[in-house]
């Protein structure tokens, strides 16, 4: 896919950039018209998306996440879409993360934020690890972002992304006590356990209060895993 879409490249003197290649891809993605075809796509768009710049993520944003989250929509039920589902993440969770603040501020950015969390609670191991992955790296954009208070180590400037992020986590957090819902519990902690540490303390209090009420669980393996998550946060807090 990725030698029939840059064939092009060469001939028209052009170098064969990152830029060239994520520029052949974003039309081979838009041209895809199958489930073989957009996961191979998505795959090698997952891989070099994280090595271009954001100056140019920043201006493909919005015609390349309504291609994601269209190939999301289209192939989110099949049973063959898992790998597909990995790559479109990934590559969502990349472009979220090289947004400015400016772009945060958008509604259209918070819901996108929205599904990327969805997905970390998501039924399919992989689809969730990665979704894992780019909450987290999105974590590290947004205290970036934000820039850092001398005192207290904390973001100056609150990313819409704790709140938004927050939020989602108290729900399912609120739910702990429900048997069909325990599990994106577990999920949710074990995303915490890697993150946690990076919100604003403001996010921090209500996240720990629900993290203690999951550790008086009668559950064991949920008791200890909430007494661990508390216990890396103390380790890891500045």
């Amino acid at each position: 896919v990725l030698a029939a879409g840059t064939d092009g490249i060469p001939s028209k003197g052009g170098p064969d950039s990152d830029t060239d290649y994520f520029a052949a891809l974003c039309s081979a993605f838009e041209s895809a018209d199958d489930i073989a075809t957009d996961t191979s796509v998505a795959f090698l768009l997952s891989i070099i998306v994280a090595k271009v710049a954001d100056a140019v993520l920043q201006d493909q944003y919005s015609h390349l996440t309504k291609l994601i989250t269209c190939k999301l929509d289209k192939h989110e039920a099949s049973d063959n879409g898992t790998s597909l589902q990995r790559s479109l993440v990934m590559c969502l969770s990349t472009l979220l993360s090289k947004q400015p603040l400016s772009t945060w501020q958008e509604s259209y950015t918070q819901n996108l934020l929205y599904r990327l969390l969805q997905h970390t609670i998501s039924s399919k191991p992989k689809v969730r690890r990665v979704a894992h992955q780019g909450l987290c790296i999105i974590s590290q954009s947004g205290l970036l972002a934000g820039g850092q208070k001398e005192d207290t180590g904390e973001p100056s400037i609150h990313h819409p992304m704790w709140k938004i992020s927050t939020e989602f986590f108290l729900e399912v957090f609120q739910k702990h006590t429900r048997k069909d819902q325990i599990k994106n519990v577990f999920h949710v902690l074990n995303l915490l356990k890697f993150i946690l540490h990076i919100f604003p303390s403001q996010q921090v209090k209500p996240l720990c209060e629900c993290i203690l009420k999951c550790a008086s669980s009668k559950s064991h393996h949920l008791h200890v895993l909430s007494l661990n998550i508390l216990q890396t946060f103390l380790v890891q807090a500045p």
